[in-house]
């Protein structure tokens, strides 16, 4: 699936707000054909054409200069494939999505959900991040308390990778991982925009 967002000035007049519209296409030449088509006219202020995990494949901005970033994009998700399989830390995004919740009050929250596949690496840090002893494998309390920490600490190492393999700023809102199947999990980032 393939998205073409045309970006225009509603009267004309460049550096007023821009308003767009959106289109979505099964095929990429079709939508590069629609963006060609509508880059076109006084209001006429950009276009891009993004795939279904919203990297820009093919624009054509204010100045009807075309930018084909399909190479690009194909070298990208050839190297992603092979990081995948290899020794690395690596996440895949397989859907995004996100909505705005207005709370009332003036309050607005924008919640974006990301649902991601984790790599063999990825999720044996996460298993080795789960308590899988339970207080009767040790003498004393300290013991216990000290495996309970050390847990802690993988499971806050491993959100931190996961939050910066996704550009998520943590510092802005909350984040919420959870496992959904197997090497499928379900981010969750909530923050104040109102």
């Amino acid at each position: 699936m393939f998205r073409t967002t045309r970006f225009f000035y509603p009267h004309g007049i460049e550096g007023e707000a821009m308003d767009n519209t959106s289109k979505e296409f099964n095929n990429l030449d079709k939508a590069i054909n629609h963006a060609k088509r509508y880059a076109t006219g006084l209001r006429f202020a950009g276009v891009q054409v993004e795939d279904e995990k919203g990297d820009i494949i093919y624009e054509i901005t204010s100045d009807m200069e075309a930018i084909d970033n399909r190479k690009e994009v194909e070298e990208e998700t050839e190297m992603e494939n092979k990081n995948f399989e290899g020794n690395d830390f690596v996440v895949q995004v397989i859907a995004k999505g996100e909505f705005v919740d207005n709370a009332g009050g003036g309050c607005s929250f924008l919640v974006e959900a990301t649902t991601i596949r984790l790599n063999h690496i990825a999720l044996n840090a996460w298993i080795m991040s789960n308590t899988m002893n339970c207080r009767e494998c040790y003498d004393t309390n300290e013991e216990w308390e000290a495996y309970e920490a050390e847990i802690a600490e993988r499971r806050k190492a491993w959100t931190a990778q996961i939050v910066e393999a996704l550009g998520i700023d943590s510092t802005k809102g909350s984040v919420s991982i959870t496992q959904s199947q197997s090497e499928v999990f379900t981010v969750v980032h909530i923050r104040k925009i109102a």
